[in-house]
């Protein structure tokens, strides 16, 4: 069984897509962490750090939320929406 998910980072500036073994990012009740073939879930982003563990690298990779946004998560995607952020 694939272990992976597409993930998608949305910004007024740029767009990022990634397979992705797991992504934390920072939501109005704290930090949450998905992984493959979560239940669907919908939250409000805060500022703070999201990670990403990509399929196949051992580093994560680190971004800075400077604003709020929404996290999506449905059909093993994830949609990550934001005003801006920054890599680490």
């Amino acid at each position: 069984m694939d272990n992976t998910f597409e993930v998608l980072i949305i910004t007024p500036l740029v767009s990022i897509r990634r397979k992705a073994v797991s992504l934390s990012v920072p939501a109005e009740s704290g930090y949450m962490c998905t992984l493959a073939r979560h239940a669907p879930i919908l939250a409000n982003l805060v500022p703070g750090k999201i990670t990403l563990r990509s399929a196949g690298h051992s580093v994560a990779q680190h971004w800075e939320s400077k604003g709020k946004g929404f996290f999506k998560f449905r059909d093993n995607a994830a949609t990550v929406i934001l005003d801006s952020f920054k890599p680490e």
